[in-house]
């Protein structure tokens, strides 16, 4: 959308946005001094929210350098659903060193879409696999098992893991075998 100064002689110094929908935070507006007008450009930045009204409105006026107004206009805009990915969560425990040598690995995705799990840092084990990974795309919940092989049956073991959903990753999570 382009608003000039019909007359031509004055430059349009201010852009005022009015009745904005409570979701929208700001219009950013460009002028065109060459040509005596002001540029739209879609930047409106909204507040995060997940959900919208798909069809909105706000009205606008513009003052040139001689304090005149224009009459207001009105600029509508329809608004697609946007995707919000919410991150996964992995989860860490102490527990005391199971004697099959296997540890469960739970993630959790809140958009239900499933994880991967990723090993970032272990102790005191020597081999290790991550077997038998299901998901409940009901619940959100994965879990994986990892079976591992020790170096010294008295030292602590530490595994720092944490999941992703293919868009974004965890915070790290740690289990402790005592």
């Amino acid at each position: 959308m382009i608003e000039s100064d019909e007359d031509g002689f004055n430059t349009i110094i201010e852009f005022e946005a009015t009745n904005l929908p409570s979701f929208i935070n700001s219009v950013d507006h460009e002028f065109l001094p060459a040509l005596s007008a002001l540029k739209i450009t879609n930047n409106i930045s909204f507040e995060e929210s997940e959900t919208y009204p798909t069809l909105s409105a706000f009205e606008y006026r513009v003052k040139d350098e001689q304090g005149l107004n224009s009459l207001p206009g009105q600029i509508s805009i329809y608004i697609d659903e946007l995707e919000i990915n919410n991150p996964p969560k992995s989860y860490g425990y102490f527990i005391q060193k199971p004697s099959n040598n296997i540890v469960k690995l739970l993630g959790y995705d809140q958009d239900l879409g499933g994880v991967t799990f990723e090993i970032t840092d272990i102790t005191n084990i020597t081999n290790y696999s991550i077997e038998n990974v299901t998901t409940n795309s009901n619940s959100g919940w994965s879990v994986a098992y990892l079976k591992y092989d020790i170096t010294n049956n008295e030292d602590e073991v530490s595994i720092s893991y944490r999941v992703n959903d293919g868009t974004e990753s965890s915070s790290i999570s740690i289990i402790t075998l005592n």
